[in-house]
């Protein structure tokens, strides 16, 4: 025992002599608040998400174009704070992802709910948007459709016939399933394609595909299984997903000097916790998660953007827990984006500004911010406009092309397809109550 103890204090100095360590500003703890973010926790299950859905359901393509604003990227970290970021170190420890998704060989995991499944490591992911009918820009190599569960904006009109469009390529898509969908079903659609669907947990899973990659589809929905737990470390069901705005029950930023890697994890918000309401999840590890640490760390006090002039304030729809992990230590944030009030970088003990340079961070792959209040939008969607902005009735920034450019930072989507920040639309099925 004496032995082991005088090792582990050897590599304590060694590991201390590693690291660069700053002073300790002793401004930047705060007390926690008595009320967290002022509005008491009410059961609201059952809601339908108020009035950011309904918004995004009447404005939904304005909201697709109005980011005619440019904002220069920021490093990560480049607030009025000067702590600096560390080299990324071994740690050691537990991974957080669930060692029992181990991928086959050429395939790799996407989840959502309770649900993990493989498809081809090389596909992308992206977001279509537009009715199957209407000529657009689409992806040209197969890919997982970033879902947004919540906001289930139709846009199925006058389209008739049966998809999909020309030059659709196969890809997977879900939703959440209803009550009386079992087993597997086979969807013909227009000549030489197919939806493959099956029930996997809570989730209704398809595979639209040409006929001719049937095989592939089987293969794919074989490979669904329910889990607790996703291949990033994300729960299938968190805290987060409560009726109001919440904070960790533990956790200090301040005191986490480095991190092996941060689990972002989205989930839906305001449907409370009876359903598994994960909607994404990636991994950010190495040096980009020791930037990310450090960008949350250099956030500036006190939450927002806000503006509580511009909507009522509810949480939510979405928001994302970080689980962030040093060794076999793990430590949540919590971060709110998506509406005009409550946003924020939340640990226990502090509440931060949420920051263009957090944002870009944490989206990507899976993870996307779609529709939601325009300047967090914005401010998570740094762009160049190819024109000068036109405005809309409702005070909207909308290009006249319609299509903005977007800028480095937000993770690497099939090419080419829309936007990341295009509403999405899920056909059939609710959002978890």
């Amino acid at each position: 025992m004496a032995d082991r103890m005088e090792e582990a204090f050897r590599n304590a100095f060694v590991r201390a002599d590693e690291v660069d360590f700053e002073p300790l500003d002793v401004t930047a703890i705060q007390k926690r608040p008595e009320a967290i973010l002022g509005e008491s926790q009410k059961a609201r299950t059952g809601r339908t998400f108020g009035a950011l859905r309904a918004l995004a359901a009447v404005a939904a393509f304005v909201l697709v174009a109005g980011v005619g604003w440019f904002f220069a990227n920021r490093l990560v970290g480049s607030t009025s704070a000067t702590v600096m970021a560390p080299k990324a170190t071994p740690g050691g420890g537990t991974p957080l992802g669930n060692p029992t998704l181990v991928p086959d060989p050429g395939m790799k995991y996407v989840s959502f709910a309770n649900v993990a499944i493989q498809v081809p490591s090389e596909w992308g992911f992206a977001s279509t948007m537009e009715p199957w009918c209407l000529a657009g820009q689409r992806p040209t190599t197969p890919y997982v459709d970033q879902v947004d569960p919540v906001n289930m904006v139709s846009v199925a009109i006058g389209c008739d016939g049966v998809g999909p469009a020309e030059g659709t390529v196969t890809h997977l898509t879900w939703r959440y399933a209803l009550t009386d969908e079992t087993g597997a079903s086979t969807t013909p659609l227009r000549t030489g394609w197919a939806d493959y669907s099956q029930r996997v947990g809570e989730a209704w899973v398809t595979v639209q595909a040409p006929t001719s990659d049937a095989t592939l589809a089987a293969t794919i929905l074989g490979t669904g299984r329910t889990v607790d737990v996703d291949h990033n470390g994300c729960p299938a069901m968190g805290r987060i997903q409560a009726n109001d705005f919440i904070r960790p029950l533990s956790g200090d930023l301040v005191r986490v000097g480095r991190v092996d890697e941060i689990a972002v994890c989205q989930y839906i918000v305001g449907g409370g916790t009876s359903r598994p309401g994960l909607m994404a999840s990636r991994s950010v590890t190495g040096d980009a998660a020791m930037n990310l640490l450090t960008g949350l760390r250099n956030a500036p006090d006190g939450g927002g953007p806000d503006d509580p002039s511009q909507c009522i304030r509810q949480a939510g729809p979405e928001a994302i827990t970080l689980r962030l992990r040093d060794g076999n230590a793990v430590t949540e944030t919590y971060i709110y984006y998506q509406g005009c009030q409550g946003n924020g970088i939340l640990d226990s003990v502090a509440v931060r500004t949420l920051t263009t340079g957090v944002c870009t961070a944490i989206l990507g792959d899976q993870v996307t911010y779609q529709v939601g209040w325009l300047t967090t939008y914005q401010l998570c969607h740094p762009v160049v406009m190819v024109s000068a902005p036109e405005t809309s009735k409702s005070g909207t920034a909308v290009s006249s092309e319609g299509t903005p450019t977007v800028s480095a930072g937000q993770g690497t989507p099939a090419a080419p397809l829309p936007a990341t920040g295009s509403p999405h639309p899920v056909p059939g099925g609710t959002p978890p109550r």
